[in-house]
């Protein structure tokens, strides 16, 4: 941090918090009242919509007054740098409880969340809304008493001029939080997606999740927009009807269909909440939970009653269970893979096998089944024989035809690979690139892990036949007209496979007991060639080769430092190289970065990191090509800070 100031004013400085390319914040005393307050300090720039929002933000604050919000007792400008001067708040914020926690209790949630939407009400009484709930704007002081802060996006309802403040490609608000009318459009006021980023943050606070995990993809926004995501009961069952009830509603994607005022909510909230009679009551119960002691009272009050003895015989009996239930949790979640999830999230992707099989087959327990995997490297393969698959018959995807068998999840290093799986007289190959858990879980189809699925159950024949299926390594959709990309070298040259098969006379039959070479072309996709080896006894060859896209180019620069960029709301993308790799974003220069990317749609965000208060960023969707190129650069508006994504 720089060099800590002495005085602000007539505010003695006591320390300094925090600190950005904007300004900075103190910890400082009042010089008459004996009361801390907090000092945001903002660098005078060139930027009048920024110097605006400033004031505005003092001037809204200083006009409130209501207990849950933070009051704000001064603003004044002093030299080049604008000054507010608020209430100190002594406790933890809304983020860090959720994090200590876990999750809520019910009563909890309702209580806490029952204050915000209180200091939200009357904020919208001023025709005032906020923009940018969430966890971190929502401060809990040692006492129990909840405050909402942090007005720097706010804008009024009754006040056009605030439209000057949000431009085109401007972000308002944090993604995770935002209704889909605010993705749609940034301009969009109403008090109606206030209540929607209500709804998302009471689900974050009983389920310690949002509903919409990974980046800002195409995928999520498709959700957001659809309203798709897991109830909260069903990851959390002690959750109650009526939490999951006003969740539903307040997130409801439709707005017409939400809670059209916070009085409507509060209403439903009225039962439970009865049984508080003052706002001490409520405060208290909070200041309770904060402590750890909002269930143990009764409890207390019972183990005062026993003697020495019996307290050390049951302190000392709690502590041989605690710690035995503590061990066999954590040796649990290790063979649950849950270090793979949080600790190796970058490293290790997860993989699991479904296997379908006809009923009229046979038996499983008769079945004959073996299943080998291999790393690949640079076209070379390894067996990995410690390895092993474990099936077990998943009866939910019984029918009256077929029966599943669904392996163990198993958990892998990045890479390639390859499966190799043998029932019976048949051969199953399936060629994948196993991205890590931390984009996984950013789309929707491999966020429980890549499901590689095999169907069993036609009869074997001779001659050996081929039945083949290609696809995009990135998107697993099936390419169209296929016949022409497959190719088998025979007699010293390459044959197209359908005139090979299509003039069994005239060359070798394809048959069990012999190794081939296959090579796959397609227009758009790198080559691939593999080598397949059919057993005597098999009589059936399946072929799932997944193709990687020729890639597109991509090129950024900037002469700006302060610019951090996003592919996809993630600091790493996958590159679109023959071998796909996990790489992190490069760092800016003056000098074009070049990124190999899959083709596809894809949303580069760029934020100013010079804002330390109310950060703005850009969003602008590219949709890469293969062998196209496209050129970025990336800069800073000196006017009012915004930032220009330049494409060419």
């Amino acid at each position: 941090m720089s060099n800590q100031p002495s005085k602000i004013g007539k505010y003695k400085i006591l320390s300094q918090i925090g600190e950005g390319g904007m300004g900075a914040v103190f910890k400082a005393e009042h010089p008459t009242l004996n009361r801390i307050v907090i000092i945001k300090k903002l660098t005078s720039v060139d930027s009048q919509d920024f110097i605006e929002r400033f004031r505005r933000e003092a001037k809204i604050m200083m006009d409130f007054r209501n207990e849950n919000i933070v009051q704000v007792y001064d603003h004044f400008k002093e030299g080049s740098a604008y000054f507010i001067v608020m209430e100190w708040v002594d406790g933890t914020n809304l983020e860090s409880l959720i994090q200590e926690k876990r999750y809520l209790s019910n009563q909890a949630a309702i209580l806490i969340f029952s204050e915000i939407c209180k200091a939200m009400k009357y904020a919208h009484d001023q025709m005032v809304i906020h923009r940018d709930i969430k966890p971190a704007n929502i401060l809990i002081s040692n006492e129990g008493v909840v405050k909402l802060v942090d007005f720097g996006v706010s804008t009024s309802l009754d006040n056009t001029a605030d439209e000057n403040l949000t431009k085109a490609g401007m972000t308002i608000g944090t993604p995770s939080y935002l209704a889909p009318e605010q993705i749609a459009n940034a301009k969009n006021r109403d008090k109606r997606t206030d209540i929607y980023s209500l709804g998302v943050m009471f689900y974050e606070m009983v389920v310690g999740k949002k509903p919409f995990q990974g980046g800002f993809t195409p995928e999520i926004i498709a959700m957001i927009e659809k309203g798709k995501y897991t109830l909260p009961r069903k990851i959390n069952p002690k959750i109650s009807p009526l939490i999951q009830k006003v969740i539903k509603k307040a997130m409801h994607h439709k707005v017409h269909k939400r809670y059209q005022d916070l009085a409507h909510l509060l209403k439903k909230l009225s039962k439970p909440l009865k049984k508080f009679q003052t706002q001490e009551a409520i405060n208290t119960t909070i200041k309770n939970y904060l402590e750890g002691k909002d269930d143990l009272a009764a409890e207390s009050r019972k183990r005062a009653k026993l003697s020495i003895s019996g307290r050390l015989f049951r302190i000392a009996l709690a502590l041989v269970l605690i710690a035995a239930i503590a061990g066999g949790a954590a040796v649990w979640a290790w063979k649950k893979g849950y270090h793979y999830e949080y600790l190796y999230a970058n490293d290790y992707g997860l993989l699991q096998v479904n296997i379908k099989i006809r009923k009229r087959y046979k038996q499983l327990d008769e079945l004959y089944l073996k299943t080998l995997l291999f790393s690949e490297n640079q076209g070379r393969l390894t067996q990995l024989s410690d390895t092993a698959f474990k099936y077990r018959q998943d009866p939910e995807e019984e029918d009256t035809y077929y029966q599943t068998l669904t392996s163990d999840q198993i958990y892998l290093k990045e890479g390639n690979y390859l499966i190799l799986f043998y029932i019976e007289n048949e051969q199953y190959r399936q060629n994948l690139y196993l991205a890590p858990r931390a984009l996984q879980t950013n789309r929707h189809d491999t966020i429980n892990g890549r499901q590689i699925a095999f169907t069993v159950g036609t009869a074997p024949q001779l001659p050996v036949k081929m039945i083949y299926k290609l696809t995009d390594s990135h998107t697993n959709q099936a390419l169209a007209e296929q016949n022409e990309a497959i190719s088998i070298f025979r007699n010293n040259r390459w044959i197209n496979w359908q005139q090979y098969i299509q003039n069994p006379g005239q060359m070798e039959p394809f048959r069990s007991g012999e190794r081939y070479r296959f090579r796959f072309q397609y227009k758009g996709y790198y080559s691939k060639y593999s080598f397949v080896t059919i057993q005597p006894e098999q009589s059936i060859l399946k072929l799932n080769i997944s193709l990687t896209p020729l890639p597109g180019e991509l090129f950024l620069k900037s002469s700006d430092p302060d610019l951090e960029i996003r592919v996809n709301n993630s600091t790493a993308y996958i590159s679109g190289e023959r071998v796909p790799e996990y790489k992190k974003l490069p760092s800016l220069s003056t000098d074009y970065q070049k990124l190999l990317l899959p083709p596809g749609q894809y949303f580069l965000t760029v934020k100013n990191r010079r804002l330390f208060f109310n950060a703005m960023s850009s969003t602008q969707k590219l949709n890469i090509e293969s062998g196209a190129k496209t050129y970025a650069d990336l800069s800073i508006d000196p006017t009012d800070q915004s930032v220009n994504i330049s494409i060419k």
